[in-house]
């Protein structure tokens, strides 16, 4: 039977306990007084590891966003640069054909001729 009493008695503590707390509205929130509050202050460290997280995630999203925009400009960078290589490519290709050679031999008026014999092809 003492059991029960005992039992009893907890719980009778436990609920004049909440009884006692003061109830919550909206001049304790903007006042403050929420803040001195026991479950809140116990809450605190956690609070404040939550906010680090959120700073944490904050910067890493703008550093992605930064690595974005660089890739971005990385990208356009590299299509002007492949163009501009094929058209030199071109130019390079159209300055080494034969027709082009003599062209210009003959407009420096060089005394280099172009050879009548064919191409021999040596053979191991």
């Amino acid at each position: 039977m003492t059991l029960f009493k005992n039992i009893r008695a907890k719980l009778d503590a436990k609920i004049q306990k909440k009884q006692d707390r003061p109830k919550f509205n909206i001049r304790h929130l903007i006042g403050g007084d929420v803040l001195t509050r026991q479950e809140v202050q116990r809450q605190i460290p956690f609070i404040i590891f939550i906010a680090i997280l959120c700073l944490f995630y904050i910067h890493n999203r703008f550093v992605c966003e930064q690595d974005l925009v660089t890739l971005d400009k990385l990208k356009k960078e590299l299509i002007e640069v492949k163009c501009e290589s094929l058209s030199k490519s071109e130019t390079l290709v159209q300055m080494n054909r034969r027709s082009y050679l003599i062209d210009k031999l003959k407009e420096n008026n060089s005394p280099l001729q172009e050879s009548l014999e064919p191409v021999i092809v040596i053979k191991k």
